[in-house]
């Protein structure tokens, strides 16, 4: 009985071992996850054209910058679906050529500051989480070399009984992944 114990001790250990290194690898590989700062602003703008589309989904662009080490993204400005914009219940299509001239006027009015970072969408019956498709539409937009976003953010607004939720994500190459999304004035 005590051989017993001994050997369940000693793969205990190994086991104990092994996750411990397990963490200490991820820990040095893994990026620090991005804080995302959203103005109050642009979150009722968000919330305000979901609610006006629902109970169809609509959706737009983000602009921001990035601090140098990729730790922070600020978001400042967001543009809509647009006018031409085609919108279901579980999907929507936004007015592509409209968002580029708005993209094109928005990165020359702020200095060439202001660059594409992901996309935001609402999801009017569901959670504020990605679903397969939006990971396979960051996917797609990490390897849109155009897009200049290798870690794209994807913001998703949703409505849950009477009040809208906002969650942000980011691409870490294989999934979207929970980014800390703090509000500022």
């Amino acid at each position: 009985m005590d051989n017993v114990r001994t050997k369940g001790a000693s793969e205990l250990s190994a086991l104990r071992r092994l996750i411990d290194l397990v963490r200490r690898w991820l820990t040095r590989t893994r990026k620090p996850d991005a804080v995302v700062w959203l103005p109050t602003s642009a979150r009722d703008k968000m919330v305000s054209l979901a609610r006006e589309n629902s109970p169809n989904e609509t959706g737009g662009v983000l602009l921001g910058y990035e601090s140098a080490d990729a730790a922070a993204v600020v978001i400042t400005d967001l543009v809509d679906a647009g006018p031409g914009a085609k919108r279901k219940p579980s999907e929507f299509l936004p007015d592509g050529y409209w968002q580029e001239q708005e993209i094109a006027r928005i990165y020359t009015e702020s200095g060439r500051r202001s660059t594409y970072l992901g996309d935001w969408h609402s999801h009017p019956a569901g959670v504020a989480a990605p679903s397969r498709k939006d990971d396979r539409t960051a996917q797609k937009i990490s390897a849109h070399v155009d897009a200049r976003a290798r870690s794209p953010l994807m913001v998703i607004v949703a409505k849950h009984r009477d009040t809208w939720r906002i969650a942000a994500y980011r691409f870490d190459g294989k999934r979207l992944r929970h980014a800390k999304l703090k509000l500022h004035a």
